[in-house]
């Protein structure tokens, strides 16, 4: 029986041995690296909304989102990419809130460049104007004064007012009492 050390260093160097079939294996995926690209890339959720909503014309989010969601895949994230896609113009949604595309092939989305306003348009802020501690009081509220006919003096008088009323205007009028 061999001691141990002997059979460690012939494991070891069998180990060592430069196997064939691996090296081709090896030789193989290094020639894959190394070529470019040429088929499509399929596993982008905007892609899939897109193709999914293109294929299936007058979808509602909430149907989308459902499909989505059986694939494994979250579904608002599958919403969030059909309101990118109007932003973006890829796609349209009509007044009963149905999707559909607006052009026949996927296309990457790009974030709307922002607006620039012009530096001519820009204002100068209004000058604050305070009261001081006449904000905290409170404005007078003004009253309205009922016009003043015969028949409202009338209907606000009692007998003895009325009766003082009359001779008061007796005196004006006559210059008697």
């Amino acid at each position: 029986m061999p001691d141990i050390k002997t059979a460690l260093s012939s494991a070891l160097k069998e180990w060592d041995k430069p196997n064939t079939t691996n090296n081709t294996e090896e030789k193989q995926m290094d020639s894959r690296s190394n070529m470019p690209q040429t088929f499509k890339i399929t596993n982008n959720i905007a892609r899939m909304t897109f193709e999914y909503v293109r294929d299936n014309p007058g979808l509602k989010a909430k149907e989308v989102g459902r499909h989505f969601g059986s694939l494994g895949l979250k579904p608002h994230s599958a919403v969030a990419m059909m309101s990118a896609s109007i932003k973006c113009g890829v796609m349209r949604r009509d007044e009963d809130s149905r999707y559909y595309t607006t052009i026949p092939e996927y296309r990457p989305l790009k974030k709307p460049k922002p607006q620039s306003t012009p530096s001519a348009s820009i204002k100068a802020p209004k000058p604050i104007t305070s009261k001081g501690i006449k904000a905290l009081l409170p404005e007078p509220t003004r009253t309205v004064e009922p016009e003043l006919t015969n028949d409202y003096i009338l209907s606000k008088l009692d007998v003895r007012q009325a009766l003082s009323l009359y001779r008061e205007l007796i005196n004006i009028f006559t210059g008697k009492m």
